[in-house]
């Protein structure tokens, strides 16, 4: 049996937030990397409301980070609906808020890559993400503007069951 008490194995440190390979911004607070399976418990009549098995029915895949630096590229990385106005313009560059029901989000690659060049291969890739939810911005005196985002993984059918939405790297991907 393998032994898998081994302390050489515990990792820590910030992380890079990279969407289509570009490093995207300075992060302040951590970047977060959610998966939550949803479940349900099979039961049978003999057994009551005890489960038998448990059938997946998918997963939600989530990154969250605070992106600490101001620029037109992160935010239109963070609020993809916008209107998209940062290139010229008479009226000063902007990125617009609001867009009609039905727009589709543009999937893109996201990784987090560790900081720490030991661990760079230790990375999460999520094949096509969308940036969702809340755009956090916080004006206050007393801390920088920071952009809490999120992005959530859809399915890439071209991709093998089992990593429909990403990979979590346990080694070099280009070693296998």
């Amino acid at each position: 049996m393998a032994n898998l008490l081994d302390t050489a194995e515990i990792t820590s440190g910030p992380g890079y937030l990279e969407v289509d390979g570009d490093r995207l911004s300075h992060t302040q607070g951590g970047i977060t990397v959610n998966i939550t399976p949803s479940t349900r418990n099979r039961t049978v009549d003999v057994y009551g409301e005890s489960p038998i098995q448990v059938i997946h029915q998918g997963d939600d895949v989530r990154v969250t980070a605070p992106l600490a630096q101001w620029t037109a590229e992160v935010l239109k990385n963070v609020y993809d609906p916008g209107d998209d106005q940062t290139e010229g313009g008479s009226g000063g560059s902007f990125l617009g808020l609001g867009r009609s029901a039905g727009y589709f989000y543009t999937p893109r690659a996201v990784d987090v890559i560790p900081v720490a060049s030991n661990l760079s291969d230790l990375k999460v890739s999520l094949w096509k993400a969308c940036p969702v939810g809340q755009v956090e911005m916080a004006h206050a005196f007393d801390t920088d503007r920071v952009l809490n985002t999120e992005f959530v993984a859809l399915v890439d059918e071209t991709k093998d069951d089992g990593q429909l939405m990403g990979a979590m790297y346990v080694e070099d991907p280009s070693s296998e």
